[in-house]
Protein backbone atom coordinates (compact mmCIF):
# COMPACT_ATOMS: atom_id res chain seq x y z
CA UNK A 1 0.00 0.00 0.00
CA UNK A 2 2.37 2.68 -1.18
CA UNK A 3 1.23 6.19 -1.97
CA UNK A 4 3.77 8.81 -2.91
CA UNK A 5 6.60 6.70 -1.48
CA UNK A 6 4.89 6.31 1.91
CA UNK A 7 2.79 3.52 3.26
CA UNK A 8 -0.85 4.40 3.72
CA UNK A 9 -2.82 3.62 6.85
CA UNK A 10 -4.66 1.49 8.04
CA UNK A 11 -4.82 -1.75 6.02
CA UNK A 12 -6.35 -5.20 6.39
CA UNK A 13 -4.48 -8.29 5.20
CA UNK A 14 -6.46 -11.46 4.51
CA UNK A 15 -3.71 -13.79 3.29
CA UNK A 16 -0.01 -14.53 3.59
CA UNK A 17 2.39 -13.32 0.91
CA UNK A 18 4.82 -16.14 0.18
CA UNK A 19 8.46 -15.22 0.69
CA UNK A 20 7.60 -11.80 2.07
CA UNK A 21 4.95 -11.68 4.80
CA UNK A 22 4.12 -15.07 6.30
CA UNK A 23 4.99 -14.62 10.00
CA UNK A 24 1.39 -14.05 11.13
CA UNK A 25 0.12 -17.15 9.32
CA UNK A 26 -2.94 -15.22 8.16
CA UNK A 27 -3.83 -18.09 5.85
CA UNK A 28 -5.39 -19.84 8.84
CA UNK A 29 -9.15 -20.05 8.44
CA UNK A 30 -11.11 -17.05 9.68
CA UNK A 31 -8.12 -14.76 10.24
CA UNK A 32 -7.29 -11.29 9.06
CA UNK A 33 -4.69 -8.82 10.25
CA UNK A 34 -5.22 -5.13 10.82
CA UNK A 35 -2.09 -3.07 10.09
CA UNK A 36 -1.84 0.47 11.43
CA UNK A 37 0.86 3.07 10.92
CA UNK A 38 1.24 4.66 14.35
CA UNK A 39 4.53 6.54 13.93
CA UNK A 40 7.74 6.21 15.89
CA UNK A 41 6.64 7.89 19.13
CA UNK A 42 3.31 6.07 19.43
CA UNK A 43 5.01 2.78 18.51
CA UNK A 44 7.43 3.25 21.42
CA UNK A 45 4.52 4.03 23.78
CA UNK A 46 2.62 0.91 22.69
CA UNK A 47 5.45 -1.57 22.31
CA UNK A 48 8.05 -0.33 24.78
CA UNK A 49 10.94 0.47 22.46
CA UNK A 50 11.60 2.59 19.36
CA UNK A 51 10.96 1.06 15.93
CA UNK A 52 14.68 1.22 15.07
CA UNK A 53 15.31 -1.22 17.95
CA UNK A 54 12.92 -3.87 16.64
CA UNK A 55 15.62 -6.27 15.44
CA UNK A 56 16.79 -6.73 19.04
CA UNK A 57 13.21 -7.46 20.23
CA UNK A 58 11.69 -9.36 17.32
CA UNK A 59 11.78 -12.71 19.16
CA UNK A 60 9.87 -11.17 22.11
CA UNK A 61 6.58 -11.28 20.19
CA UNK A 62 4.36 -14.02 18.85
CA UNK A 63 3.36 -12.84 15.37
CA UNK A 64 0.51 -15.37 15.39
CA UNK A 65 -1.10 -14.08 18.62
CA UNK A 66 -4.75 -13.17 18.21
CA UNK A 67 -6.32 -9.96 19.55
CA UNK A 68 -3.04 -8.38 20.71
CA UNK A 69 -1.31 -5.22 19.51
CA UNK A 70 2.15 -6.28 18.34
CA UNK A 71 4.85 -4.85 16.09
CA UNK A 72 4.06 -5.42 12.42
CA UNK A 73 6.07 -8.46 11.30
CA UNK A 74 7.51 -6.64 8.27
CA UNK A 75 7.03 -2.90 8.83
CA UNK A 76 7.75 -2.51 12.56
CA UNK A 77 10.85 -0.46 11.81
CA UNK A 78 8.63 2.06 10.00
CA UNK A 79 6.36 2.47 13.04
CA UNK A 80 3.59 0.01 12.14
CA UNK A 81 1.71 -2.27 14.53
CA UNK A 82 -0.72 -5.05 13.77
CA UNK A 83 -3.54 -7.01 15.37
CA UNK A 84 -4.75 -10.41 14.25
CA UNK A 85 -8.54 -10.55 14.50
CA UNK A 86 -9.08 -7.50 16.72
CA UNK A 87 -11.61 -8.38 19.39
CA UNK A 88 -12.66 -7.78 22.94
CA UNK A 89 -9.14 -7.24 24.32
CA UNK A 90 -8.10 -4.67 21.72
CA UNK A 91 -11.38 -3.14 20.53
CA UNK A 92 -11.09 0.27 22.20
CA UNK A 93 -7.36 0.52 21.57
CA UNK A 94 -7.73 -0.40 17.90
CA UNK A 95 -10.45 2.20 17.40
CA UNK A 96 -8.18 4.85 18.93
CA UNK A 97 -5.21 3.76 16.79
CA UNK A 98 -7.27 3.89 13.59
CA UNK A 99 -8.59 7.35 14.47
CA UNK A 100 -5.06 8.57 15.20
CA UNK A 101 -3.67 7.02 12.00
CA UNK A 102 -6.38 8.60 9.88
CA UNK A 103 -5.73 12.00 11.47
CA UNK A 104 -1.99 11.64 10.79
CA UNK A 105 -2.62 10.64 7.17
CA UNK A 106 -5.05 13.53 6.65
CA UNK A 107 -2.57 16.00 8.12
CA UNK A 108 0.15 14.67 5.82
CA UNK A 109 -2.00 15.26 2.74
CA UNK A 110 -3.61 18.52 3.79
CA UNK A 111 -2.70 21.47 1.53
CA UNK A 112 -0.18 23.78 3.15
CA UNK A 113 -0.99 27.46 3.44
Amino acid sequence: MFRGGQLSAPAIVTKDYAGFDEASNVDREGLSRLNVSVGRQRFAELIGYRPAQHAQHEADFDDTAIDRVIPHPVYATQGWVSVLNPGEQTDDQVRTLITEANARAAARHRPRA
